[in-house]
């Protein structure tokens, strides 16, 4: 996930769903973006994403300097105003990596305004939506080769409301970038679905 950073972050970026910084504060990740916005629907994951990311910074290494912060449902049906709106088409790079698979749904097409929004921040000329997410039910058709403490703990954490990616397949994931997007990068690694995707398709940026 930190090459796919690497590759791919922008000196205007915007991360949904920040977690703990980690890889936005990574040396060779950060440097790279001198205005970034972070989304997240926790105030307290926002404050701790945004003092990683400064800390991550040696005296002599020129800090990121204009960091917002906005609390937002990514879920939101992507047509109702919110915060978002006025952030469309806003940005060079767009980062949601293991965000999906958290969000509840019987699979990905329950996702849809989650994608929808997301694509809609993707500046249309030169900018890209990259991530990465646990798809859940590849691990169940692929069950022996998983093992049981694997399935054990998907089992458990969708049954706790910590995931909701038993449905999730490779398949829908891949027709709903390439129904948004006109170029995709998608590959398996593992049991995640990881990816590159560019130049929206106009109605996800009206």
């Amino acid at each position: 996930i930190r090459s796919l950073y690497e590759a791919n972050i922008s000196e205007n970026h915007c991360e949904i769903a920040v977690g703990t910084g980690l890889f936005l504060s990574s040396r060779g990740v950060s440097n790279h973006s001198t205005k970034m916005t972070l989304i997240d629907l926790n105030a307290n994951s926002l404050n701790s994403c945004e003092d990683r990311i400064q800390r991550s910074h040696s005296p002599d290494t020129e800090a990121v300097t204009d960091i917002s912060m906005i609390v937002a449902d990514i879920t939101i049906a992507p047509e109702e105003e919110s915060v978002l709106t006025p952030l469309k088409g806003k940005f060079h790079s767009v980062a949601a990596n293991f965000l999906f698979h958290c969000l509840r749904g019987s699979n990905l097409n329950d996702k849809f305004n989650a994608f929808q929004n997301c694509a809609s921040l993707v500046d249309p000329e030169d900018g890209v939506f990259f991530g990465s997410t646990i798809l859940g039910r590849e691990i169940m058709k692929d069950s022996k080769n998983a093992g049981k403490t694997t399935l054990h703990v998907m089992e458990k954490f969708n049954d706790w409301g910590v995931f909701g990616n038993i449905g999730d397949t490779y398949e829908d994931l891949e027709r709903i970038l390439r129904g948004m997007f006109r170029d995709v990068e998608l590959k398996r690694v593992g049991y995640c679905g990881v990816w590159r995707a560019s130049r929206p398709r106009k109605q996800n940026i009206t």
